[in-house]
């Protein structure tokens, strides 16, 4: 990845989870949060993040870091999604798995 998506991650993950453990947020200002609720996995693309929030990844536009705009949402029957990845115009998710 390159740097520009590099800073374009951690800037949205400062967004969308509105602040660090452990940092003194001092030299930190949060721009927007993401109301939807709980976020742990995070992927970029050029003007997109793709997240989960609980029941779904949430597509979001994001060519304006001050006001992303949700653009899609694929529901994941059954829970959430243990890790998000984007590679090579494929979106990843993958799931916990249970043993019986």
């Amino acid at each position: 990845m390159d740097k520009r998506t590099h800073v374009l991650a951690l800037l949205v993950l400062i967004i969308l989870v509105g602040s660090v453990f452990g940092q003194d947020n001092t030299n930190t200002t949060q721009i927007f949060h993401w109301a939807a609720g709980h976020c742990e996995n995070v992927a970029v693309n050029d003007n997109y993040v793709y997240f989960n929030d609980d029941s779904a990844v949430v597509i979001a536009a994001i060519s304006d870091p001050s006001s992303p705009e949700e653009v899609g949402r694929i529901m994941i029957p059954g829970g959430s999604i243990q890790k998000i990845v984007y590679s090579n115009s494929h979106l990843c998710g993958v799931r916990p798995i249970r043993f019986i």
